[in-house]
């Protein structure tokens, strides 16, 4: 199963985590909050957190009073929660994490045992009639034959209908459904039986049966479904393969098409198209099934979006499409529908953005998902967990990105899929609704233009692919020339004919030829020389007596100082003008190649002759293939890097700037760019990358590069960096878990604001003299950072026991925050003479010594921004005011109790309580103290207490407690790790211990201790549930197993 852990500073949250297996959980400062959070930012119900089986999770703010973030968005509307995100409560920061764990047993799990088969729900028909639709009280007879099959909302069966002796399929409900899933059930049958048309499975009868639960019947299919097609072709089986054929796919693929075309018309989407919802039947039947999760529309999204104008039904012919829900809330449905569905196939916005908003764009994603499968015989998202498939659907990274480019898949032509059919599924499966086909019949078109032999949209065809293309479509009329020349004679008037035709078509060819060339230009800018070339060479056959073409082949050739090759180019120019200066170039390239020196390189007054040429014919790519050899300075050859950009990104295309040191600095933040390939011998010194979809950092290498920003991109790997010399880079929430690439580097700064990074050492050599980011990241160990002399350090917000790295730094600026409740972070921080800005909680141990820092000039907890914090003085002004209207509450609150023997019991708990406040010690035997901020046990040095309980409070250190007369004592969800001040307590008797303490076998010397666990039992008198010698006999033959 999945387990979901909620991670928060120990001072906010009880025992710092909280395992969570499937359930709904309350989260706020009230004590019956599953979730309980201890600051004044959080309200007592603040937000639900609703947890499927899958681990998929929904989060509903309940109307508090300073709202929620994912990641630093505010949350509107019920919204998706993915593991590895940052939840914001008021003030307070929680990371969900998740992981997969054995079963668990029934008594750990508020899940609901799940049917090992299908049933109807027992329940009488009064409860059921109450909430289904008059119109349905009607029940028809059926005699049930065998199961089908079983999804997530129901059980279909085989039935007989005897009054007109016909098999259909029956769905019914499995049990445990409540009043919303019947609805949806309804909503299924009503909106599939309104939506007739040959490829979606007609429904016949929808009612109720003998328990007021509404099953329904529809077409009985017999046959096979996509998916199984999909694994015969996998397996390459012979009858699959002679059956199915791309051909044969494509059709059945454009019958899926019309069905959902024809529902979008009407205002349905599906939501939940896969290759197992779709039947081929026996006779070439194909049918879209299991409209469960289908949506109504018709109100929200404009029909130009999703009519498919082949398919358009007239206004009056066919109302809306309406069901019994109605407009009812969709939120939990859409929950539910996670469930029940296949995330392979959802579109990204499903899983993220509010169900309103969906349109037909949605199932146009799912189409394109299906095509993939198709053509590549898998899926394009997988993981080992749904939420793994959910994070690659919503960033666009295909499990598998070479599949598209396969050899070897039989059922396909050559065995490869066609260029323009990975055009066609690349624009399907766009991130960006906006990016994909916007109607169900832009993608149908773009197929038939492929099934027809022309050019898809999708692939924005050239002028190389439309010239193919031509070839392959008119290639009888191409042959018919050849035919006339041989036996001309022969066929009389009609060869003519034919001829002619011939004639026409290869006219329009040869008026091509300048197309080829302008295309030739345009790849010589990106890089592409050999391309270039190879659309010069067709230019030439289509235009065989145009001396342009050989002669730019010749000028190219030149550029890249292939002079002899660029000879012959001139030489054949020549030949077909004579009066042109062909021949003076070939001379020129002729001198060139005999100045060949014996290491390879020729004289730089030379090839600066050349470039001057070029510049001056403005060829601005040739000019660009010399600044290697010349060794152009960045900033001199600028115009021309600033071509290469322009011609790569067009009207987007930055500016270049130089900087200070002559480097050149590029800007790409936010642009959408994806491959860097136009990049590849630009002399950056500095690139931004973020926000982009960047994933291979490849193109970067040769490249002076000292300072690189790759922050919310998709990079994982750094290898490409390796050998450079960064002086700063910025990774934030970027998933790079490796740095050793960085080893070694010069680096003064470095930013690193991710959870997939854990370990810093390859850091240990750079010199980070400037600052380090690291509070989004899991490190713990900071050994690596030892006797830097950094000014500004940012700490992970995870546990950390040893900050002594910290001693000796010059900081200026330090980030603490919910790192730790060290007892001796106070006295390190305290001995940094040169800080003058500090985040750290206020729960710290010795927190209020921070009064006293000779240096310090501002002070805060919560914000990611040192400007946002007040100056000292202010900043314990008002800590002082809360602390006093704190202590004012608890004492208003305190509940004092007379005890059986005379002696009082105290008992406090308040969420916003930071210290134990002064109070009347006289006769007082029992001290009780849960849900608080108290961290320091001073006020309790000396007092004559008999039982001391304390919980769910941020307590660190049990020094004051020792000598105690104290003879019970627990401490459980606190952050104690060091026991060994209690065994100088002569009375203690019986304790129950926080999970979080580290030395519990120095309680083998205690010679008193009767029971000792890690909780309290019941009955009066609260002892653990283990004797002294049952915890230490369960205590070795644990260390014994795990050994």
């Amino acid at each position: 199963m999945i387990l979901t852990v909620v991670s928060a500073p120990i001072d906010l949250l009880p025992g710092g985590k909280i395992d969570l297996a499937s359930g709904v959980y309350l989260l706020g400062k009230d004590e019956g909050c599953k979730i309980q959070l201890l600051h004044e930012s959080v309200s007592h119900h603040h937000a639900r957190l609703t947890i499927s089986a899958d681990g998929l999770m929904l989060l509903e703010d309940l109307g508090s009073t300073n709202g929620c973030c994912i990641d630093g968005v505010a949350l509107t509307k019920p919204s998706f929660l993915l593991p590895n995100q940052t939840l914001t409560l008021g003030a307070v920061d929680l990371m969900v994490q998740q992981r997969v764990v054995e079963q668990i047993s029934r008594d750990d799990s508020d899940l609901d045992a799940t049917l090992q088969s299908p049933r109807l729900v027992s329940t009488t028909p009064e409860d059921g009639l109450r909430e289904l639709p008059a119109e349905l009280t009607l029940a028809s007879r059926y005699e049930i034959k065998r199961h089908i099959a079983q999804g997530g909302m129901g059980a279909v069966l085989s039935a007989r209908q005897p009054a007109i002796r016909r098999e259909v399929a029956m769905k019914v409900m499995l049990g445990g459904a409540d009043a919303a899933s019947r609805m949806r059930f309804i909503e299924e049958a009503q909106i599939t039986g309104q939506l007739e048309h040959p490829n979606i499975v007609p429904v016949h009868d929808l009612a109720i049966d003998e328990h007021g639960q509404p099953f329904y019947t529809m077409k009985l299919v017999k046959g096979t479904n996509l998916h199984d097609v999909i694994e015969s072709l996998r397996e390459g089986r012979p009858d699959a393969l002679a059956r199915y054929p791309l051909p044969v796919l494509l059709t059945v693929f454009q019958k899926v098409c019309d069905a959902l075309a024809f529902a979008h018309s009407h205002g349905v989407i599906h939501r939940d198209l896969k290759p197992a919802n779709i039947m081929l039947g026996d006779f070439g039947e194909v049918l879209v099934m299991d409209w469960g999760l289908a949506k109504l529309i018709q109100a929200r999204t404009p029909a130009a979006e999703v009519e498919r104008k082949a398919a358009t039904i007239p206004a009056d012919a066919s109302p809306a499409v309406t069901s019994a829900r109605g407009d009812q809330s969709d939120t939990f449905a859409t929950l539910a529908g996670y469930v029940m569905g296949t995330p392979q196939f959802m579109s990204p916005e499903q899983i993220s953005a509010d169900p309103a908003t969906l349109d037909g764009r949605s199932d146009v994603f799912a189409l394109g998902a299906i095509l993939y499968h198709v053509l590549t015989l898998q899926p394009p998202f997988t993981g080992e967990k749904v939420q793994e498939v959910l994070d690659r659907i919503q960033t666009g990274r295909f499990t598998q990105p070479k599949a598209l480019h396969s050899t070897g898949l039989r059922h396909l032509p050559g065995g490869r899929v066609p260029d323009s059919l990975k055009a066609v599924v690349l624009k399907a499966l766009a991130t960006q609704p906006w990016q994909r086909y916007q109607s169900v019949s832009a993608l149908q078109a773009d197929l038939a233009a492929y099934q027809g032999g022309f050019a898809t949209s999708a692939e924005n065809a050239g002028a190389w692919r439309q010239f193919r293309l031509l070839i392959q479509r008119n290639k009888a009329a191409s042959l018919g020339l050849a035919a006339v020349l041989v036996i001309g004679g022969t066929f009389g008037t009609k060869a003519i004919v034919e001829g002619r035709r011939a004639e026409q078509a290869l006219a329009e060819l040869k008026k091509s030829a300048p197309a080829f060339a302008a295309e030739a230009d345009s790849l010589l800018l990106k890089g592409d020389m050999d391309g270039a070339l190879a659309r010069l060479d067709t230019a030439r056959q289509l235009d065989a007596e145009n001396p342009r073409w050989p002669a730019r082949r010749g000028q190219i050739l030149d550029a890249a100082l292939r002079f002899p090759e660029a000879a012959a180019a001139y030489t054949q120019a020549a030949l077909l003008d004579s009066a042109g200066p062909w021949k003076t170039a070939r001379a020129t390239s002729e001198k060139l190649a005999a100045a060949r020196r014996p290491d390879g390189t020729y004289p730089t007054e030379l090839l600066r002759e050349l470039a001057a040429q070029a510049k001056r014919d403005g060829r601005t790519g040739d000019e660009l293939l010399l600044l290697t050899p010349l060794r152009t300075a960045a900033k001199d050859a600028l115009p021309l890097w600033q071509a290469k950009l322009n011609a790569w990104l067009g009207k987007d295309a930055p500016k270049l700037q130089v900087r200070s040191d002559g480097g050149l600095a590029l800007t790409l933040t936010r642009l959408g760019v994806s491959d860097l390939s136009p990049l590849r011998g630009m002399p950056l010194a500095t690139i931004e990358l973020g926000y982009t979809n960047v994933t291979d950092l490849s193109p970067l290498q040769g490249m002076p590069l000292v300072g690189l920003n790759i922050e919310r991109t998709r990079v994982s790997g750094l290898s490409p960096l390796a050998g450079m010399r960064l002086t700063w880079i910025s990774m934030a929430d970027a998933p790079v878990s490796d740095l050793t690439p960085l080893r070694g580097m010069p680096l003064t700064s470095f930013t690193a604001q991710t959870r997939a990074l854990a370990d810093i050492r390859p850091l240990s050599d750079s010199p980070l003299t400037t600052y380090v980011r690291l509070e989004g990241s899991r490190v713990t160990d900071y050994s690596p950072l030892a006797g830097k002399q950094m000014t500004e350090l940012w700490l992970a917000d995870f546990p950390i026991e040893d900050f002594s790295v910290l001693r000796g730094m010059p900081l200026k600026r330090l980030h603490i925050g919910n790192s730790s409740l060290s007892p001796d972070l106070v006295e390190i921080v305290m001995g940094l003479d040169r800080l003058e800005i500090l985040s750290i909680s206020p729960s710290v141990p010795g927190f209020e010594r921070l009064r006293a820092h000779p240096t310090l000039k501002y002070l805060g907890h919560s914000p990611n921004d040192f400007r946002l914090y007040p100056p000292v003085a202010d900043y314990w002004r008002a800590y002082d005011e809360r602390t006093a209207q704190a202590q004012k509450n608890a004492l208003l609150k305190l509940d004092v109790r007379t005890r059986n023997d005379g002696t009082k019991r105290l008992q406090l708990t308040d969420p916003a309580l930071t210290v134990i406040p002064p109070l009347d010690w006289t006769n007082v035997s029992v001290f009780i103290f849960y849900n608080t901020k108290i961290s320091d046990l001073s006020p309790l040095r000396g007092v004559n207490l008999k039982t001391i309980t304390f919980y769910k409070t941020p307590v660190a250190d049990l020094e004051p407690l020792r000598g105690s007369p104290v003879v019970k004592l627990a401490f459980m969800d606190t952050a104690v790790t060091d026991v060994s001040p209690l065994l100088d307590c002569p009375n203690l008797e019986v304790v129950s211990l926080s999970r979080t303490v580290k030395n519990v076998e120095v309680f083998r010397k205690h010679p008193k201790l009767r029971y000792i666990g890690y909780t309290e039992g019941p009955g009066p008198d609260y002892l653990p549930e283990t004797t002294a010698e049952e915890f230490w006999r369960a205590y070795d033959a644990k260390q014994s197993g795990d050994k």
